[in-house]
């Protein structure tokens, strides 16, 4: 993917935005990102602005380089967060991603957008696994921003001759990610541990499904869609592991690797935003080539790892 252009990855010192970035610099390629918070390797960028999207001033940022893609991930990425402050998930999102498509059509025309949405845009599905087809249905403040974003991009790219794709992303999950249900699970294990406690408890039944898929192959997957812009307009890419996975399963998969022999208990109560079943049909995503390389329980494995060292190092400081 090297070449004489640059690409610009916003939200780049978040989670995903981490994972991309590196991916990219190791293909060589040249980066300017964007981010409220600094990178953790700044040395991996030609310019960084730590500002948010809806403020930070493209031009001087780009300072003429031409752009041949850009990796949008700013934006809350959090769905109980956006139940507690819809205006705030609001206002991480839309804004700057306006302000971002109206510099690209001012200045970039020809560079390749690539947002990166959520599954959370199809809500409860009716039937699996979920196609770029199936009815855009949100549930949750959240996939509703993600879902309204992605209907701004496509008409940015209609009006303006912009080249975009979607990037519909199921269950994200690797070292680095300090949130969300397999974070949750390992710092309640680590817990129980501690206390001496027989049990942990969760949200929901332990039935619900996710298609979960590692931070390593979703960098992956967004390389591989830079590589095949649409000729014209926007194009809808689901990235996932094309595998659904119950939330017990995955649970006593965490367990497992920890080596904790632990209860698992359910609230039976659903949060307000979360889905029933998510499953994929990545077709469209294997017909690029893509195949992931890091199955779950490998992954949870890393996790794992990681997390045992998060928590080896807490002790220390303790």
């Amino acid at each position: 993917m090297s070449d004489s252009k640059h690409v610009l990855v916003t939200g780049a010192s978040g989670f995903l935005g981490t994972w991309v970035a590196g991916t990219l610099h190791k293909c060589g390629v040249r980066l300017l990102g964007v981010d409220l918070l600094p990178p953790s390797r700044p040395e991996i960028f030609s310019a960084f602005a730590t500002e948010s999207c809806e403020r930070v001033d493209f031009a001087a940022l780009v300072a003429g380089r031409s752009l041949r893609s850009v990796f949008h991930l700013a934006g809350g990425a959090s769905v109980p967060q956006s139940v507690d402050d819809p205006v705030g998930d609001f206002a991480s999102l839309l804004p700057g991603t306006v302000s971002l498509l109206a510099y690209l059509a001012r200045e970039q025309r020809d560079a390749h957008l690539l947002f990166f949405s959520s599954a959370a845009v199809y809500g409860n599905p009716a039937r699996l696994p979920i196609d770029e087809s199936t009815l855009v249905a949100p549930i949750s403040p959240y996939g509703i921003h993600k879902a309204a974003a992605e209907f701004i991009i496509g008409h940015y790219s209609r009006v303006f001759g912009l080249r975009s794709s979607i990037l519909r992303l199921f269950s994200a999950y690797g070292e680095g990610l300090r949130k969300q249900i397999l974070w949750d699970l390992c710092q309640k294990a680590f817990a129980a541990k501690k206390a001496a406690q027989p049990a942990i408890l969760l949200y929901g039944t332990g039935h619900e499904t996710r298609d979960f898929i590692h931070a390593s192959d979703i960098a992956k997957a967004a390389l591989l869609v830079a590589e095949h812009p649409p000729a014209t307009g926007t194009q809808v890419i689901n990235v996932a592991s094309g595998t659904g996975t119950s939330i017990r399963d995955v649970a006593e998969s965490v367990l497992r690797a920890f080596d904790l022999e632990l209860d698992l208990q359910f609230t039976g109560v659903t949060r307000a935003g979360d889905p029933m079943n998510w499953c994929a049909d990545i077709g469209k995503l294997r017909g690029l080539g893509f195949n992931p390389s890091l199955s779950l329980a490998k992954g949870i494995g890393r996790l794992v790892a990681w997390q045992r060292e998060l928590f080896t190092q807490s002790s220390r400081t303790a």
